[in-house]
């Protein structure tokens, strides 16, 4: 009797180890994500006019007309960080001439018609913003240029760069 109580025994155990699990439960999920329209961004020069002279500063300020400006175009509403590589000369052949960029040589907008008006900042570094509800920004830069006073005639020329990169906010 025991031997069948022990053979009864086996055959329920292993019933239950090999038996298909009843109880299980599953789940699928769909994964998405959506690519934001990339930034897109234009610009104007920074001029600083066709007669400077030697040894005299020429400054152009955000709110002139020889402001360099940059157009960006984006996802609206999202926040950006925009950061200038800017140049420490500029350059007419074997010739050099210092420019540089203060705490006040960047301005920003929403809206290009708030040139007068917009904020200023540092373009030494990176200022973050958000994109207008039409998806753009402005920003506008001036600086100074020094010429020494045995500078090189000639036409100067350097490159300024501006990177802009959604922030993920």
């Amino acid at each position: 009797m025991e031997k069948l109580y022990n053979i009864t025994l086996l055959i329920l155990f292993s019933s239950l180890l090999f038996a298909p699990q009843g109880f299980s439960q599953g789940a699928t999920v769909t994964a998405t994500g959506t690519v934001l329209a990339p930034l897109s961004v234009t610009g104007t020069g920074l001029i600083f006019g066709d007669q400077l002279f030697p040894g005299h500063n020429e400054i152009v300020v955000t709110t002139d007309a020889g402001a360099a400006r940059f157009d960006i175009v984006g996802e609206p509403q999202k926040e950006i960080t925009a950061t200038f590589t800017l140049p420490e000369i500029l350059e007419s052949g074997s010739s050099t001439m210092p420019i540089s960029f203060s705490s006040t040589s960047g301005g920003h907008d929403n809206a290009i018609a708030l040139q007068a008006s917009a904020t200023v900042f540092d373009p030494n570094t990176s200022v973050t913003v958000s994109l207008y509800t039409a998806g753009e920004y402005f920003i506008w830069l001036g600086g100074t240029v020094s010429p020494s006073e045995t500078q090189a005639a000639g036409a100067y020329t350097g490159s300024i760069t501006l990177d802009t990169v959604y922030t993920g906010n």
